[in-house]
Protein backbone atom coordinates (compact mmCIF):
# COMPACT_ATOMS: atom_id res chain seq x y z
CA UNK A 1 0.00 0.00 0.00
CA UNK A 2 1.48 3.31 -1.12
CA UNK A 3 0.10 6.84 -1.25
CA UNK A 4 0.34 8.48 -4.66
CA UNK A 5 -0.90 11.88 -3.50
CA UNK A 6 -3.28 14.00 -1.51
CA UNK A 7 -6.34 15.29 -3.32
CA UNK A 8 -8.35 18.34 -2.36
CA UNK A 9 -11.96 17.86 -1.34
CA UNK A 10 -12.45 21.38 0.05
CA UNK A 11 -9.17 23.29 -0.06
CA UNK A 12 -7.64 24.21 2.39
CA UNK A 13 -9.77 22.34 4.95
CA UNK A 14 -10.40 18.83 3.71
CA UNK A 15 -8.21 16.51 1.66
CA UNK A 16 -8.09 12.77 0.98
CA UNK A 17 -5.28 10.39 0.20
CA UNK A 18 -5.18 8.51 -3.06
CA UNK A 19 -3.45 5.15 -3.10
CA UNK A 20 -1.15 4.15 -5.92
CA UNK A 21 -3.07 2.30 -8.64
CA UNK A 22 -6.48 3.70 -7.62
CA UNK A 23 -8.44 6.10 -9.80
CA UNK A 24 -10.34 7.70 -6.90
CA UNK A 25 -9.29 9.07 -3.54
CA UNK A 26 -10.10 7.11 -0.37
CA UNK A 27 -13.01 9.35 0.61
CA UNK A 28 -14.75 8.82 -2.75
CA UNK A 29 -13.87 5.12 -2.69
CA UNK A 30 -15.49 4.70 0.75
CA UNK A 31 -18.67 6.47 -0.36
CA UNK A 32 -18.90 4.55 -3.64
CA UNK A 33 -18.31 1.13 -2.06
CA UNK A 34 -20.88 1.51 0.68
CA UNK A 35 -23.55 2.76 -1.73
CA UNK A 36 -23.21 -0.41 -3.82
CA UNK A 37 -25.88 -2.91 -2.78
CA UNK A 38 -23.87 -5.88 -4.09
CA UNK A 39 -20.84 -4.78 -2.04
CA UNK A 40 -23.02 -4.38 1.09
CA UNK A 41 -24.69 -7.78 0.64
CA UNK A 42 -21.32 -9.48 0.10
CA UNK A 43 -19.92 -7.72 3.19
CA UNK A 44 -22.78 -8.82 5.44
CA UNK A 45 -22.72 -12.36 4.05
CA UNK A 46 -18.96 -12.83 4.48
CA UNK A 47 -19.00 -11.25 7.97
CA UNK A 48 -22.19 -12.75 9.42
CA UNK A 49 -20.23 -14.50 12.18
CA UNK A 50 -19.29 -11.11 13.64
CA UNK A 51 -22.95 -10.22 14.08
CA UNK A 52 -23.43 -13.06 16.57
CA UNK A 53 -20.80 -11.66 18.95
CA UNK A 54 -21.65 -9.80 22.14
CA UNK A 55 -20.85 -6.44 20.50
CA UNK A 56 -24.04 -6.82 18.44
CA UNK A 57 -26.37 -8.04 21.21
CA UNK A 58 -29.49 -5.90 21.26
CA UNK A 59 -28.74 -4.36 17.86
CA UNK A 60 -31.00 -5.04 14.90
CA UNK A 61 -28.52 -6.19 12.25
CA UNK A 62 -31.09 -6.63 9.47
CA UNK A 63 -32.52 -3.13 9.97
CA UNK A 64 -28.99 -1.75 9.94
CA UNK A 65 -28.23 -3.60 6.71
CA UNK A 66 -31.40 -2.28 5.09
CA UNK A 67 -30.79 1.31 6.23
CA UNK A 68 -27.03 1.40 5.60
CA UNK A 69 -27.17 3.32 2.31
CA UNK A 70 -29.57 5.90 3.77
CA UNK A 71 -27.38 6.26 6.86
CA UNK A 72 -24.31 6.70 4.67
CA UNK A 73 -26.03 9.37 2.58
CA UNK A 74 -27.10 11.20 5.77
CA UNK A 75 -23.52 10.95 7.06
CA UNK A 76 -22.15 12.30 3.77
CA UNK A 77 -24.75 15.11 3.79
CA UNK A 78 -23.67 16.14 7.29
CA UNK A 79 -20.08 16.55 6.11
CA UNK A 80 -21.10 18.25 2.84
CA UNK A 81 -23.24 20.73 4.80
CA UNK A 82 -20.21 21.61 6.91
CA UNK A 83 -18.20 22.13 3.72
CA UNK A 84 -20.96 24.33 2.26
CA UNK A 85 -20.85 26.41 5.46
CA UNK A 86 -17.14 26.92 4.79
CA UNK A 87 -17.86 28.07 1.21
CA UNK A 88 -20.40 30.60 2.53
CA UNK A 89 -17.84 31.93 4.98
CA UNK A 90 -19.68 30.61 8.02
CA UNK A 91 -18.06 29.13 11.09
CA UNK A 92 -15.72 26.28 10.26
CA UNK A 93 -16.41 23.35 12.54
CA UNK A 94 -14.78 20.21 11.17
CA UNK A 95 -13.39 19.63 14.68
CA UNK A 96 -16.95 18.84 15.78
CA UNK A 97 -17.37 16.31 12.96
CA UNK A 98 -13.99 14.59 13.45
CA UNK A 99 -13.00 13.52 16.95
CA UNK A 100 -9.80 11.86 18.22
CA UNK A 101 -9.55 8.20 17.22
CA UNK A 102 -8.58 7.20 20.74
CA UNK A 103 -11.48 7.60 23.16
CA UNK A 104 -9.12 8.61 25.96
CA UNK A 105 -7.57 11.53 24.04
CA UNK A 106 -9.13 14.81 25.09
CA UNK A 107 -6.65 17.29 23.61
CA UNK A 108 -6.32 18.03 19.91
CA UNK A 109 -2.94 18.20 18.18
CA UNK A 110 -1.42 18.18 14.70
CA UNK A 111 -1.24 14.82 12.90
CA UNK A 112 -3.70 13.28 15.35
CA UNK A 113 -5.53 10.18 14.15
CA UNK A 114 -9.23 11.00 14.01
CA UNK A 115 -12.61 9.54 13.20
CA UNK A 116 -16.10 10.70 12.38
CA UNK A 117 -19.09 8.61 13.44
CA UNK A 118 -22.58 8.60 12.01
CA UNK A 119 -25.45 9.88 14.16
CA UNK A 120 -27.81 6.93 13.71
CA UNK A 121 -27.87 3.72 15.71
CA UNK A 122 -25.92 1.42 15.71
CA UNK A 123 -23.27 4.15 15.08
CA UNK A 124 -21.03 1.91 12.96
CA UNK A 125 -20.11 4.15 10.03
CA UNK A 126 -16.67 5.71 10.28
CA UNK A 127 -14.61 8.13 8.25
CA UNK A 128 -10.96 8.08 9.29
CA UNK A 129 -8.65 11.07 8.93
CA UNK A 130 -5.47 12.71 10.13
CA UNK A 131 -5.97 16.11 11.74
CA UNK A 132 -3.49 18.56 10.24
CA UNK A 133 -4.48 21.35 12.62
CA UNK A 134 -7.65 23.09 13.76
CA UNK A 135 -10.44 22.23 11.29
CA UNK A 136 -8.02 20.84 8.66
CA UNK A 137 -8.08 17.10 7.87
CA UNK A 138 -6.81 14.49 5.43
CA UNK A 139 -9.29 11.63 4.99
CA UNK A 140 -7.63 8.22 4.85
CA UNK A 141 -10.72 6.08 4.29
CA UNK A 142 -13.78 4.74 5.99
CA UNK A 143 -15.44 1.58 7.17
CA UNK A 144 -18.42 -0.02 8.77
CA UNK A 145 -17.02 -0.85 12.19
CA UNK A 146 -18.58 -4.12 13.31
CA UNK A 147 -16.19 -5.04 16.11
CA UNK A 148 -15.47 -3.28 19.42
CA UNK A 149 -11.82 -2.61 18.51
CA UNK A 150 -10.00 -1.76 15.30
CA UNK A 151 -7.18 -4.26 15.76
CA UNK A 152 -6.13 -7.37 17.63
CA UNK A 153 -8.42 -10.18 18.73
CA UNK A 154 -11.44 -7.89 18.92
CA UNK A 155 -10.70 -6.20 15.60
CA UNK A 156 -11.77 -6.80 12.02
CA UNK A 157 -9.51 -6.99 8.94
CA UNK A 158 -11.28 -3.98 7.38
CA UNK A 159 -10.65 -1.69 10.35
CA UNK A 160 -7.12 -3.07 10.69
CA UNK A 161 -6.51 -1.95 7.09
CA UNK A 162 -7.95 1.49 7.92
CA UNK A 163 -5.57 1.72 10.88
CA UNK A 164 -2.66 0.91 8.56
CA UNK A 165 -3.76 3.71 6.21
CA UNK A 166 -3.88 6.15 9.15
CA UNK A 167 -0.31 5.24 10.10
CA UNK A 168 0.87 5.35 6.49
CA UNK A 169 -0.71 8.78 6.03
CA UNK A 170 0.86 10.16 9.20
CA UNK A 171 4.27 9.05 7.88
CA UNK A 172 3.53 10.51 4.45
CA UNK A 173 2.51 13.84 5.96
CA UNK A 174 5.67 13.98 8.05
CA UNK A 175 7.71 13.42 4.88
CA UNK A 176 5.79 15.86 2.64
CA UNK A 177 4.71 18.69 4.91
CA UNK A 178 6.94 21.14 6.73
CA UNK A 179 6.00 19.90 10.21
CA UNK A 180 4.96 23.24 11.70
CA UNK A 181 2.08 23.31 14.17
CA UNK A 182 0.07 24.92 11.36
CA UNK A 183 1.33 22.84 8.42
CA UNK A 184 1.41 24.18 4.91
CA UNK A 185 1.73 21.50 2.23
CA UNK A 186 4.91 21.61 0.20
CA UNK A 187 3.13 19.75 -2.59
CA UNK A 188 0.04 17.61 -2.97
CA UNK A 189 1.12 14.87 -5.35
CA UNK A 190 4.02 12.49 -4.90
CA UNK A 191 6.60 12.75 -7.61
Amino acid sequence: MEISGIMSIQKPYLYAIQLKGNTTNEFESFLESWQDLEFINAFFESNKGYFYQSYWLGKDVESFRESLIDQLLDFEDELLNLLEDIERGEVINLDSFFIPLENDEYHRFSYQTSKAKNNETPYCLRIYAIRLNENHYVVTGGAVKITPMMQGELGHPLTQKELQKLKLTAEYLNDHFDGKSNPEPRYYHAK
